[in-house]
């Protein structure tokens, strides 16, 4: 889940996402990321409403920690 103004590329992907999955290629290169967007929301006050959600979801599968790559609890 994630937030991104920087728009998307030519094949429809997050331009900050797919800054973040070349870096962790980089970092792991035993491992294989990808990105994809999910879903669109029409506004931000929607989309971390979305977020919190899901936030909440998590922890009520795993307990009280963040999800990794969270810093913040919406």
């Amino acid at each position: 889940m994630g937030e991104s103004t920087d728009g998307i590329n030519a094949s429809g992907l997050s331009l900050r996402a797919e800054n973040q999955v070349r870096n962790h290629n980089m970092l792991y290169p035993d491992k294989s990321f990808t990105s994809e967007i999910r879903n669109t929301l029409p506004n931000r006050s929607v989309g971390l409403a979305y977020e919190t959600r899901l936030i909440e979801r998590y922890r009520s599968m795993y307990g009280s920690d963040l999800p990794p790559g969270n810093l913040a609890n919406r």
